[in-house]
């Protein structure tokens, strides 16, 4: 059997898309291949995913259980969140932005505002956004730049 993983839905497209997961026996769940701690759940042999480790904890699920409509919702919620927040991470990797910026550019790839609050607000409390560190930087920089220090 052939599977298909695929990104999570975003709630427009979940009713639309006859891929999507909906309700069902979950069948799988499976380490990323291409991301460390993040699991592909498969719904009936549909993959939805990434997911956490925390969100499968949380929705109690274990493979061969029903995965009704609220815990498929909490799913596809669940991994929005984690891709806002995983971009997020990889924007942060290759340069330092500001919270403002780094919110503006999450918005441009449409994650819902939400998403974005909660992935700024977990980035501040892990020390990896801080805006006053990034204006010293950003400001020193263009000091050394300019050939004023």
């Amino acid at each position: 059997m052939q599977r298909r993983y695929r990104r999570a839905p975003s709630d427009e497209s979940a009713d639309s898309d006859p891929d999507a997961p909906q309700e069902g026996t979950l069948t799988a769940i499976r380490e990323s291949p291409r991301a460390k701690g993040r699991y592909m759940i498969e719904i009936d042999g549909v993959a939805l995913g990434p997911v956490s480790a925390e969100l499968i904890s949380a929705q109690g699920l274990r493979v061969g259980g029903f995965v009704g409509e609220m815990e498929l919702q909490a799913l596809v919620a669940g991994a929005r969140a984690l891709a806002c927040y995983d971009r997020a991470l990889g924007a942060l990797a290759r340069r330092a932005r500001s919270a403002e910026e780094l919110r503006r550019w999450l918005r441009e790839r449409e994650f819902e505002t939400a998403h974005i609050e909660l992935a700024l607000e977990r980035l501040v409390n892990l020390g990896l956004l801080d805006d006053e560190a990034f204006a010293r930087g950003f400001a020193h920089s263009r000091t050394v730049g300019r050939g004023f220090g």
